[in-house]
């Protein structure tokens, strides 16, 4: 009783700060991503229904629920995403257009999710740096791990709240941390809102100069195991995530939406998730500014997070993820991805007129990033700190 009434009530504080203007941007954020479906399906489905001689009542059902779709920016919240879902489930009525919706999706997927890493080359570069004489279980075993990872850029470029454009939207393990964060009937979400509200707390309270372990926090309801200190590292990668104000659906947010939509949740539930997830993200940057306002420290164990961002956690856990696979690949696998992103980051930054030197330092900065992340995450989830 006591640990729901004080979820309920860091709740209120999150609420608090949440934006209207930000709940608005996401209904149209996460609307668009799943138009964008439902629209290459739309094409396929009405091939299909030629093809298949489906009968017309049906398809006179699909269109109007479809064209209606084009009058829900007027319409309340609830309505809107009830609507658009419920399009989205009829483009799964049709068991004889299956094979047609999963090439629709998969075309979508390849135009948009652009691949930045190919698994056979990063799979020969661990097998040769781990197993002197590579052979052929290495490289099977090390494809499916860069599959799982699924590293992507997202070629649509949307602005954010603000009217700022992402020029290097990519990222990689995003799905993988959403399976391992979003679990049906899980309390991560519950957990995630305790300890922000706890770190809030503890913020307010702390003297100027002071310093706070994020571990102590969590590890107060949780208990000090493997798969606690995986998700803890989790939760961090979430926190420096998209808020409210980002412009389009990671790979973070696909997988909550989708996972509930899979669930059977209805428009209402799916969005009130995806959102939930994304103003996490601001409460965690609401206490970062009195954190930065009292010159408070946060720290993991002994290691301090000031200047750290969604890069060094991500190596974090990933290193974490991947220790089952032996030291050698959770070291060099976040590496390997960091390097990868931080190659298209220096061309985004060429292109916008950066200049070569400041490109360069960038560069070095968020791969050193990567490297020290994943020393901490092998360390930290190996009970050796």
């Amino acid at each position: 009783m006591k640990k729901v009434l004080l979820i309920s009530t860091f709740m209120l504080s999150l609420s608090s700060f949440a934006s209207p203007e930000g709940r608005i941007f996401q209904t149209n954020v996460l609307f668009s991503r799943m138009k964008e479906i439902i629209d290459v399906r739309a094409v396929a489905l009405y091939k299909c229904f030629g093809n298949k001689g489906t009968d017309k009542r049906q398809i006179d059902h699909f269109s109007s629920k479809y064209l209606g779709l084009g009058t829900d920016s007027f319409r309340p919240e609830k309505e809107k995403m009830d609507s658009i879902v419920e399009v989205l489930r009829l483009t799964n009525s049709h068991p004889e257009c299956v094979e047609y919706i999963k090439s629709a999706d998969s075309a979508l997927n390849k135009l948009q999710r652009k691949k930045f890493l190919l698994p056979e080359a990063v799979a020969s570069s661990l097998c040769a740096l781990s197993l002197p004489g590579t052979n052929y279980q290495c490289l099977k075993n090390s494809i499916s791990i860069i599959s799982d990872l699924d590293p992507f850029c997202i070629t649509q470029k949307n602005q954010d709240l603000h009217g700022v454009k992402d020029h290097n939207p990519c990222m990689a393990g995003d799905r993988l941390l959403g399976r391992i964060l979003r679990k049906k009937n899980d309390p991560t979400q519950s957990e995630m809102a305790l300890f922000l509200g706890t770190l809030e707390t503890q913020v307010r309270a702390a003297k100027p100069g002071s310093e706070i372990d994020l571990w102590s926090i969590y590890s107060q309801t949780n208990k000090d195991t493997s798969a606690n200190r995986k998700k803890f590292l989790g939760m961090l990668v979430l926190a420096n995530y998209l808020g409210t104000a980002g412009g389009y659906v990671d790979g973070l947010g696909d997988q909550y939406w989708q996972s509930a939509y899979s669930e059977g949740k209805s428009g209402e539930e799916i969005f009130n998730e995806f959102y939930s997830v994304r103003n996490k993200v601001d409460w965690f940057g609401f206490i970062k500014k009195g954190v930065a306002k009292k010159k408070i420290t946060l720290m993991i164990k002994h290691l301090p997070l000031s200047g750290m961002n969604h890069h060094n956690f991500m190596a974090m856990f990933l290193a974490c993820h991947f220790r089952t696979y032996g030291n050698l690949v959770s070291k060099i696998l976040p590496n390997l991805l960091g390097t990868g992103y931080e190659s298209l980051d220096f061309v985004s930054h060429m292109r916008e007129k950066i200049g070569f030197q400041k490109s360069v330092r960038n560069f070095e900065t968020d791969t050193n990033r990567y490297r020290e992340g994943s020393e901490f995450g092998n360390q930290f989830c190996g009970n050796q700190i």
